[in-house]
């Protein structure tokens, strides 16, 4: 079966004048994607819009690095360090200058980052699927239900992204036979540089295998995967080196031995993929464009569909066998479903083109327009959430707790509210007290069904009771109440008085050691 790369579009896709309107309409859906991710940011600030766990880590544990505190050796991090490299430059603003600060940059940082991989991903669609898939990409994945909040911070996702859309821009790239190879390498580099984010990474390795463009001999896949080991290698390197085995327990052994945490059965982790938060039309599209590579993918020219075709399905069993999962891991999917759509939506238009009637065109264009206006009604539902608590306890810290003062925190966010950063002193520092204290209820090689139960084994609380044994403060909140076993609870509650907020207001709540 012989058919055209590019699907029948709204204009040729041959002319510049189609090229040039595409890129000015993906410019202008990248625009409308900024502001639905920025517009939180502008109203209530950096910390008055609720910041998530995981970003506080990142961000803290960026900033630490930069500070010569090395993370798998002096703090546990349970990721590979490419993110603490991506966002060196904007911790180093909470080094020189406030904490607080680099914070804020780092979140700023994010909305532009999501920027560009829209940008990105239109023009990627572009040239495997035409105008039309571009325009439905660009749209579906500037106003995705994940994509938007996760690119309001420092999460690994929307680095992530943009290094596997890179690498997709690289892989499926035509060009002369002569530069076969210097393509190759460098999918390999950007494919290495992607695990070294996150080790999802490497799921885009085997979808760049298994898509097998026509132009690539098996010499040039080999290349690629060597660059791509050599790549995670060199980057990895200088971090593990100086703590090989912890390295490999935080980063590897975790993944593979942590209790399940998260919706655990596959009903729920398939809802908040497909259809929660009114995603069913967008899902349905997806499969669409899932169901035409299928049936189309033998094609040997179009390699661009097999690839977001296995990228979908490999990340999609990911969440399904992991042993944890939170609705934040499907901004990653979204690459691939906003350019499955893109792909659906393009063979959509084509169909509707072929109409007899202007009804059927206008109700296609109507069905495609929809999809977008839905995430972007959800994306602006997200953006009133705040955070007083968070800004209250930033404002506690920096009137009532001396500089001077060690802190220990369950939340790194909480300090780093605070103008501060994770306390270093005494070789007892904690920034992911989660991973942490997960990681010390391994150690005795019991397996747990739940991360709950983990926490209420005693051998968790270990490094943790240390950290507070060796704090004049402590910011506990929810989250220190669910990871402390009831005995640690009542150790610490013999030892510490609680200083803030006042009796009767909820809020994040400081201690201060009592004797």
């Amino acid at each position: 079966m012989n058919e055209p790369a590019t699907l029948p579009a709204l204009w040729p896709a041959s002319t510049s004048a189609a090229r040039a309107r595409t890129a000015w309409a993906v410019l202008a859906i990248a625009g409308v994607g900024w502001v639905l991710r920025a517009i939180p940011l502008i109203k209530a600030g950096a910390f008055g819009y609720p910041v998530d766990y995981d970003e506080g880590v990142y961000f803290a544990s960026s900033a630490l690095l930069l500070k010569g505190v090395l993370p798998y050796r002096d703090f546990v991090f349970v990721h590979p360090p490419g993110l603490l490299y991506f966002l060196a430059p904007v911790a180093s603003l909470g080094v020189v200058r406030d904490p607080s600060f680099g914070f804020a940059a780092a979140r700023w940082l994010a909305t532009l980052v999501g920027c560009a991989n829209i940008l990105v991903l239109g023009r990627l669609t572009m040239r495997w699927a035409g105008p039309v898939a571009a325009i439905v990409a660009a749209g579906v994945y500037a106003t995705h239900p994940a994509a938007v909040p996760a690119e309001r911070g420092p999460f690994i996702e929307p680095v992530l992204n943009l290094a596997c859309l890179m690498l997709a821009w690289a892989w499926l790239s035509d060009g002369e036979s002569a530069q076969k190879r210097s393509r190759a390498i460098a999918s390999g580099v950007l494919c290495g540089v992607a695990t070294t984010v996150k080790m999802w990474g490497a799921l885009w390795l085997l979808a760049c295998l298994f898509s097998r463009p026509r132009y690539w001999s098996r010499v040039d896949r080999v290349a690629f995967v060597v660059a791509a080991a050599m790549t995670f290698v060199l980057l990895a390197f200088p971090l593990a080196v100086a703590a090989p085995k912890s390295f490999l327990s935080q980063d590897i052994l975790f993944h593979l031995l942590r209790p399940a945490d998260g919706p655990v059965s596959w009903l729920d982790r398939l809802g908040a993929v497909f259809w929660v938060h009114g995603q069913l039309p967008k899902s349905l599209l997806v499969v669409g464009g899932l169901s035409l590579a299928h049936l189309r993918g033998r094609d040997p020219s179009r390699a661009g569909e097999r690839f977001f075709a296995f990228a979908f399905i490999a990340i999609l069993s990911a969440f399904l066998f992991s042993s944890t999962y939170w609705g934040q891991y499907n901004a990653h999917l979204a690459v691939p479903e906003s350019a499955l759509a893109g792909y659906a939506g393009a063979a959509l238009w084509a169909w509707a083109m072929r109409g007899v009637t202007r009804a059927r065109s206008t109700a296609v264009a109507a069905v495609l327009a929809a999809i977008p206006c839905l995430g972007a009604r959800r994306a602006i539902l997200t953006g009133v959430r705040r955070s007083p608590d968070l800004v209250a306890v930033g404002q506690f810290i920096r009137a009532s707790v001396p500089a001077s003062a060690r802190i220990v925190s369950f939340e790194p966010a909480w300090v780093v509210a605070g103008g501060r950063l994770p306390d270093t002193a005494e070789g007892k520092t904690v920034v992911d007290s989660y991973g942490t204290m997960l990681i010390d209820a391994a150690s005795t090689g019991r397996r747990f069904s739940s991360a709950t139960e983990a926490f209420r084994d005693e051998a968790s609380q270990r490094r943790m009771r240390e950290a507070l044994d060796a704090s004049r403060f402590a910011i506990v909140g929810d989250r220190g109440y669910w990871e402390m076993s009831p005995q640690t609870q009542q150790w610490f509650r013999t030892r510490f008085v609680q200083r803030f907020p006042p009796a009767g207001v909820e809020g994040i709540d400081v201690w201060e050691r009592a004797h």
